[in-house]
């Protein structure tokens, strides 16, 4: 009879504790998620970042999602190049025909980096909007390039003559007309990895410039429309490399424009 007994309340308890572990489950479904909130001025902190169903730490240099005029990147009006903060985006507002306008934030020394950002042309004009990665100097950079018109992309070099380093090649995965396309580089070494709405496109090999000064930023370049203006957003550092050999970022102490304008690259385009 004890026997019995003690078989039933074992049973008893399992029940309690299996409901309860159901219980406790469905509670941990529905508690509120509260992704961590990007800043909107340039920080040079390490966060862990949460996105559902997956955690990840990756270590971010900076990011800015221009929410504050006042976070550093270059406002001015040089009458053919337009470059301000508009309604929490950076905006490069172009008024000549194949003419680009270049922007950086006081970021560099960078190696084995990875940049990416949001970008959007709102009236859906051709035009072309992208990435400038390992910039020396305005006369010495790449950049990685895509149109929302015409679904192309490319990689370019500037020194100071634009070098085609891919073809212009096309992309369904390019959003066209005025949809935001999400653009990004990977600098790992001498190799450059570029993507488009996550997806891969490409990856080639130039070390021209790699390891001086590594600058960063946002470049805009009009076609024949005008004028055409680019609007950027939640622009992100984040390292490839580990703790221990990824070179420390600087910021630079003066407050100079660190922006610039030119010809573009419209002969090279097929």
């Amino acid at each position: 009879m004890k026997s019995r007994f003690g078989i039933v309340i074992i049973v008893c308890l399992s029940f309690v504790f299996l409901l309860g572990i159901a219980s406790y489950g469905h509670a941990a479904q529905v508690l509120p998620y509260r992704p961590v909130s990007s800043s909107s001025t340039i920080s040079a902190t390490t966060n862990i970042t949460f996105y559902l169903p997956l955690v990840t730490n990756r270590p971010y240099i900076f990011s800015d999602d221009f929410g504050d005029p006042g976070s550093g990147w270059p406002i001015y009006d040089s009458g053919n190049v337009n470059q301000s903060y508009q309604d929490g985006e950076y905006e490069i507002l172009i008024r000549l025909k194949n003419f680009w306008g270049g922007s950086v934030p006081p970021l560099h020394d960078l190696s084995n980096y990875s940049i990416a950002a949001d970008m959007r042309i709102p009236n859906g004009s051709a035009g072309f909007y992208g990435l400038i990665f390992d910039r020396v100097d305005w006369d010495h950079f790449y950049v990685f390039v895509s149109s929302s018109s015409s679904q192309v992309y490319a990689v370019l070099r500037h020194d100071p003559a634009w070098v085609l380093l891919t073809p212009f090649t096309s992309s369904s995965a390019i959003h066209s007309g005025s949809a935001v396309n999400h653009l990004r580089v990977d600098r790992s070494g001498d190799q450059i990895a570029v993507y488009v709405n996550d997806q891969w496109l490409t990856t080639l090999s130039d070390n021209t410039y790699f390891g001086s000064s590594n600058e960063v930023g946002l470049f805009g370049q009009s076609s024949t429309t005008l004028p055409v203006a680019m609007r950027f957003d939640n622009f992100i550092v984040s390292s490839l490399g580990t703790s221990t050999d990824h070179k420390l970022s600087s910021f630079n102490e003066s407050s100079a424009v660190l922006s610039t304008e030119g010809q573009g690259f419209h002969f090279l385009e097929p």
